[in-house]
């Protein structure tokens, strides 16, 4: 998949999983055959040491069968640029977490190109070759403890999204999404589309007014419900690698690195303006 794609796959992906949370449990239980013991078997693929094993999956399919519909997010052009920028900057670099090579952090590089408002968010996933793929990753969060990422992507104050993915030295592809309550270029005031201000219009894949899977105005349907904090493969301080959790396809002692072949959730992180940086 070009990186073009694989970008707005998994934008559409994500706004699937937030409307229709159960459509992705038979992707998990096929997944599950796929298991010997903590080993994930996928055809053609490198053997993967998890670090939860079938464990994680069926505590992820158990959360999406009561996981109420969420709005889907609004697709932002500049947090799509700050999100590229990262991706740009660790992919060539092998560097696995949210701290830039020059320092940057994820509200340094959203705040260059836009004003946000109420929270701020950033998941990255390493290794997912499609946009389901990673989605999955970050849902299932396996070796994380906080299921952060899956916070992210089930909070429903998080109203707008962008999405930057590049080749990675080690896993040989990342994908950065950074989330905001609501988000618009410097000098321009979001309108107002009965979400929080936020800006209107659906981003990729034709869907009316923010919309998804049936033209449903203004974002589509339910209310903010959050579930389990998750991800899939994060829990590192700063998401760094090598430390407890470690990542899915390590198989080192306390989780760990683990190579190129496997995917690597990062580690979530939120801003709120009343509060210091939080690690999720």
């Amino acid at each position: 998949m070009q990186i073009a794609d694989l970008v707005k796959d998994t934008f559409n992906q994500q706004n699937l999983l937030r409307s229709s949370p159960d459509s992705f449990i038979p992707d998990l239980e096929a997944l599950l055959k796929l298991f010997k013991g903590n080993v994930l078997h996928r055809p053609g693929e490198i053997p993967l040491m998890t670090n939860e094993g079938p464990g994680a999956l069926k505590e992820c399919i158990s959360f999406l069968r009561t996981a109420k519909p969420l709005p889907i997010m609004t697709w932002s052009d500049e947090m799509s640029k700050a999100a590229q920028g990262h991706a740009d900057d660790i992919g060539p670099k092998s560097i696995v977490g949210h701290s830039g090579s020059d320092g940057s952090t994820m509200s340094s590089r959203l705040e260059k190109y836009g004003d946000w408002e109420d929270c701020l968010g950033e998941n990255i996933d390493f290794g997912g070759k499609t946009g389901r793929e990673v989605i999955c990753n970050l849902m299932v969060d396996d070796g994380n403890a906080t299921r952060g990422h899956r916070k992210n992507i089930f909070n429903g104050n998080y109203r707008v999204c962008g999405v930057g993915a590049q080749k990675h030295g080690a896993y040989k592809i990342c994908v950065v999404l950074d989330y905001a309550g609501g988000y618009c270029k410097k000098g321009q005031q979001p309108k107002d589309d009965g979400f929080g201000n936020i800006p209107q219009g659906g981003g990729f894949g034709g869907f009316p007014q923010g919309g998804y899977g049936g033209g449903l105005p203004q974002g589509g349907y339910g209310g903010p419900q959050g579930g389990p904090q998750g991800g899939y493969g994060g829990g590192l301080p700063q998401g760094g690698y090598g430390g407890p959790q470690g990542g899915y396809g390590g198989g080192l002692p306390q989780g760990g690195y683990g190579g190129p072949q496997g995917s690597y959730g990062g580690n979530p992180q939120s801003y709120q303006p009343q509060s210091s940086l939080l690690i999720l």
